[in-house]
Formats: structure tokens, sequence, C-alpha cells
């Protein structure tokens, strides 16, 4: 049975496999696309995948008319319609039903989302092998076409529709170890159709004293995005319009140049965040060896521009399709865990993007786990009780850096029962964090006296999800 990598995107989806030593992007026959957009339409009759959806914005729950009823989905849900369209486009590919799966994530993912995704494969029908990181993905692809030295520090790059994200590696006779990840999950492609989109609303609002609405808006946003890549490979183009707004015909060239100054901020951003986290890496620029570009907006020339100038000229890697990369990384992933011997690639590291730990008495984060760490791994503390005859114990989970828990991202939280009662401080209560293979975080709290035990998965937030075909 083959066994498939997907790379599930916040833009666009892809789907590959490795079999008999070929490695294969398939094709959407249904869209003529190696890519398929990570979107779904909802029609009176039917739902279809690839397809823009109408609407602006978007929100926790989606609240559609669906076969002439009033549907609620979670985005697990919709996530599962998706790839639940990746399993079939493999399926048809290769005429067998495909159950088993690698899908790779952004880095930055926290444990809810990583979680979210698992819960989303599950209502697709299909076994998760792995959830692998994007950039560790890329590296692989990389890898395995020898296009790496195979001993060597690579910086992968990895600007998306909708996340960005940074890892720090190093490859050592075939061992891929992850030293160091950051990232934005809010900062993407996306973030830069927005700023074309205002700049030429407020145009329109200054020259012509019209106020778009909700759709013109829509319509506006949507050439925007086609004028971005269509910027990426010319200095100039114009965008066209017509009947964009009650009659109104828009017609405006913008060039490169403006393109790049509207979005300047954001693109230094990016670069703050590579240069931040190869201080977490302990390294500095000159220590690295190669840089790796993976997502569509990686393509843009000042976004190499920048990368070229802050690595002195080192060597930027965009050899393998930027828009395809990750996905040939995780069938080589998902080839390499069922069993298949490579001379290349030995095994690979990952890392969490987040420190773990608990709150304490003075509200202050006691971390169990540290940013970075390789996964899988545990840790076990020894705490006790603060205040005597105390029988129970709060155990609220937080991922963060700040040393006050509250100012942490909190995941879960639940309470140890059943203490031996004493003096403050006599109890021996043993907490402990482990995180899987895929990320995912369980705590068990005990004590040793009375045996008493409780625990906690996180997992995401899940209400009543169905399966995709009803």
């Amino acid at each position: 049975m083959t066994v498939i990598g997907i790379d599930l995107g916040t833009t666009f989806s892809c789907v590959g496999y490795f079999e008999k030593d070929k490695l294969e992007i398939i094709e959407n026959k249904f869209t003529g696309s190696r890519v398929t957009p990570s979107v779904v339409t909802f029609t009176d009759s039917d739902f279809k995948i690839g397809k823009p959806i109408s609407g602006y914005g978007s929100k926790p729950k989606i609240h559609v008319n669906f076969k002439n009823e009033n549907k609620v989905f979670s985005p697990e849900e919709i996530s599962a319609m998706i790839l639940k369209e990746m399993k079939r486009i493999a399926s048809i590919h290769l005429n067998q039903n495909i159950i088993q799966a690698v899908i790779t994530v952004p880095a930055y993912f926290n444990d809810s989302q990583r979680q979210a995704t698992k819960d989303a494969a599950k209502i697709a029908g299909l076994d998760v092998l792995q959830l692998l990181n994007e950039p560790t993905a890329a590296a692989l692809a990389y890898g395995y076409d020898k296009k790496l030295n195979n001993k060597s520090k690579i910086l992968v790059y990895d600007l998306g529709g909708g996340t960005f994200d940074v890892s720090v590696m190093e490859i050592n006779n075939g061992e891929f170890k992850i030293i160091a990840i950051g990232g934005d999950t809010l900062l993407g492609g996306t973030d830069f159709d927005n700023s074309l989109t205002h700049h030429f609303a407020k145009l329109i609002n200054d020259k012509h004293k019209i106020n778009l609405t909700k759709k013109s808006l829509l319509r506006l946003r949507n050439e925007c995005e086609k004028v971005k890549r269509e910027l990426t490979q010319m200095q100039e183009t114009t965008i066209e319009i017509d009947g964009l707004f009650d009659g109104f015909d828009f017609v405006e060239k913008i060039t490169r140049s403006t393109f790049e100054r509207l979005n300047l901020d954001l693109f230094k951003k990016t670069i703050e965040i590579v240069e931040t986290t190869l201080k977490s890496a302990n390294l500095t620029r000159d220590d690295i060896d190669d840089i790796v570009l993976v997502g569509g907006s990686s393509r843009i020339p000042k976004i190499k521009q920048m990368l070229l100038e802050f690595f002195n000229g080192k060597t930027i890697k965009q050899d393998i399709n930027p828009d395809e990369v990750v996905a040939y990384g995780a069938a080589i992933q998902a080839v390499l865990l069922s069993g298949t011997e490579n001379s290349f690639i030995k095994s690979v590291k990952d890392v969490i993007p987040r420190s773990l730990g608990i709150e304490n008495a003075d509200t202050k984060m006691v971390f169990f786990l540290r940013k970075n760490k390789i996964i899988p791994g545990s840790k076990t503390l020894n705490i006790t009780t603060v205040y005597d005859n105390q029988t129970t114990a709060r155990f609220s989970i937080y991922e963060g850096e700040d040393k006050i828990a509250k100012n942490n991202n909190l995941l879960g939280e639940f309470i140890l029962s059943n203490i031996k009662k004493g003096p403050a401080g006599s109890a021996k209560l043993q907490c402990t964090f482990s995180i899987d293979f895929n990320g995912i975080l369980s705590v068990v709290a005990r004590d040793l006296d009375t045996q008493s035990s409780n625990s906690i998965v996180i997992e995401s937030v899940k209400d009543s999800l169905i399966n995709s075909e009803d």
C-alpha cells in the first residue's frame, strides 16, 4: 500500500508519492494543475474543492447553505474536505484506496493546531504516519536530490500564502537535525495582497470619491493577487476591472517598486525573524552554508535581494518548484517511514516551536520542555503541595517563553485529587510532560504515596465533528 505525502497549505494543497525510485507530484485531473487551491465551494447540490468561494473574511465557524439547508462546519471539517480531495486524487492515480499519509504543517504551529490537523485527517479517512514540519520537508527534498552537502548548516525560508516559517538545520552524514525554528503563523502572501487592495481602494476613494462595497473589495483583492504575481516577473503591470462598482471601470498602472514600498515593512519583518531564529540557534549568518527558499511568496525578487544582502551573497537555492517542494519532501518521509532505505537520508530530528510548562503557586512558569527541544521527548519534575492538608492540585499547562505563566498561551488544565494529607511541602507529586513524534503533548501528574493520578492530551476544541461525506 502506497503512503502519500500531503502539503496541506493555506493557499494551495499538493500531494505526492514515492514508489520504485519514482517520485511524483500528482496532477489534479479535475483542474489540470499539480496544486489545488485550498478552498471549498458550496452549491445547492454539492461542494467543490479548488474553486473560489464567495465571501469576505473568515470565522472559526463556517455557516453555509448546503443542499438547501443551513449548516455549520468547523475548520477541521473544511480541512478534511480538502484532505479527502488529496486522497481521492492519489487514489485515482495509483488505482488503490489510500489510507496512510505524511501531512505537513507550518513549523510554528502550536499543539492545538497540530491536533486539529490530525482531527481533519481522521475525518477524511486518513491515518497520519507523521505531522512533518514544512521546512523540514523542504530540506528533505533538497537532501534527497543531492542539492545539499552531506555536512552543512542550512536555513529554510518558507513564505507561503498565509504563514511564514524559518528553520535552521544541520545535516551530518544523512542525519537531518533541526537546531531552531521561528516564524509567524499570521504572515504570508495574503498580507501582500491586502496591502495592494488597501492601496487601490484608497486611490479610488481619493480620485473618484467611491467607497467600495465588500463585494467590490473582494473582486479588487482577487485582481491584486494576480498583480502581485505579475510583478514578480515584470517591472510594471496594469490592473483592469470592468464594472468594479456601479458601472465604474477601474484601470490603473502599478510598478514593482511601488509594490515593494507598500510591503517593505512586512519584508523586513521576515528578515528580523530570520535574525532572531539564528540567535536562538547560537549561530551567525556566516555559519550558514545554504539558504533554501520555499513557498510561492518566496519568488518575490525583493525578498531574494534582501536575503542575499543579509547573508552577504551566499547561495540561495530554489531549484525545486517552491509550490511543490514541501509535498515532495513529505512523500520522501512517507517512504522512509515505511522502511525504505536511502543512501543519503538516514534520520530526521524535529523540534518543538515553543517552550512548555505549568503555572506554579506564584503564577510563574515552570518550564518542562524548552523551545527547540528535539522530539519525541519527555521530562519529569518533582513538585509538592503549598499549604497544609492540601488534597487537590490544579495543573494549568502553557506554551510560550514568558516567565509569567498567564502571559503565555493556555493549552489546557486538569485537577489531581486524593493527594495525601500532611504539612505543606510533604506530598510527593510527580508531573511528566511527553511530546510525541507529531509534536502533540500529553501531561501526567501522580501522587507517589496514594498513586492517585490524572492526565491530559492537549487537543483542539472539537464540536460534533462529522464525516465530510454527510
